[in-house]
């Protein structure tokens, strides 16, 4: 079974995410709040299993016919 996310996993997916209490466990709306993604449902003020949080990469590409595509993996 997972464990719950602390802010310091928060930090292996994304450095320097949390800066204080990093034992302490986020709810779904801080997670959200500094830029990572929670797969699942959650309440803003649930906390999150940690398979259940990515970081996602927004690119925006343009093609030769100069037209501008977004996407986000």
């Amino acid at each position: 079974m997972g464990k719950i996310a602390t802010r310091a996993y928060c930090n292996t997916l994304k450095s320097g995410a949390f800066s204080s209490e990093l034992t302490r466990c986020p709810m779904m709306s801080e997670i959200e709040a500094v830029g990572l993604t929670v797969l699942n449902t959650y309440a803003a003020n649930q906390m999150v299993m940690e398979e259940d949080i990515i970081v996602s990469f927004r690119f925006i590409v343009v093609g030769a016919s100069g037209n501008i595509i977004k996407t986000q993996v």
